[in-house]
């Protein structure tokens, strides 16, 4: 999704992912099952100072369990729970393996979905946002196919913590 939006940083709402993908080959139809929506790819710009704040929300989310969190790509963040138990004390924000700065102006790549729902997974005003052109199911089943054999390992993008 980060590739086919020309994207610094990606969001997908963990809800969207409706399969585990196990080791061996993956088919289109695999992908289509684990992304069943017709979501279109969109991008935005956002400072990092709202970039910042999607994070914040996305780590209050995980604390308090309010609604699913946005799985991540090509940002990472570390973050405890607040002495109230419902939010977070986010400690550390990297963007393609750099610290976040706040003024900078960064590109993400996401569904529509997720656009619609920014009240609920974002929580900032959304900038205007512009339609890649595609499905995120086409931009995956794209990708994977441009790929070749893909290496998954768990990345730790998002770390609590205060939990082991």
């Amino acid at each position: 999704m980060r590739e086919a939006g020309n994207a610094d940083v990606g969001f997908v709402n963990s809800g969207g992912i409706r399969k585990s993908m196990k080791a061996g080959p993956i088919t289109a139809l695999d992908i289509n099952e684990m992304l069943p929506f017709s979501n279109s790819l969109v991008s935005m710009k956002l400072t990092g100072e709202k970039l910042a704040a999607v994070i914040q929300s996305n780590a209050d989310a995980q604390v308090g369990g309010k609604h699913g969190i946005l799985q991540v790509s090509g940002i990472s963040y570390q973050f405890r729970a607040a002495a109230n138990g419902e939010t977070a004390n986010v400690e550390e924000i990297l963007v393609g393996g750099q610290p976040l700065q706040l003024e900078n102006e960064y590109t993400v790549a996401l569904p529509d979905y997720v656009v619609m729902m920014a009240e609920v997974y974002l929580n900032i005003e959304v900038p205007e946002t512009v339609d890649v052109g595609i499905t995120m199911t086409e931009a995956v089943v794209q990708a994977i196919g441009n790929s070749g054999p893909i290496d998954s390992k768990i990345e730790g993008r998002i770390m609590r913590l205060d939990q082991k």
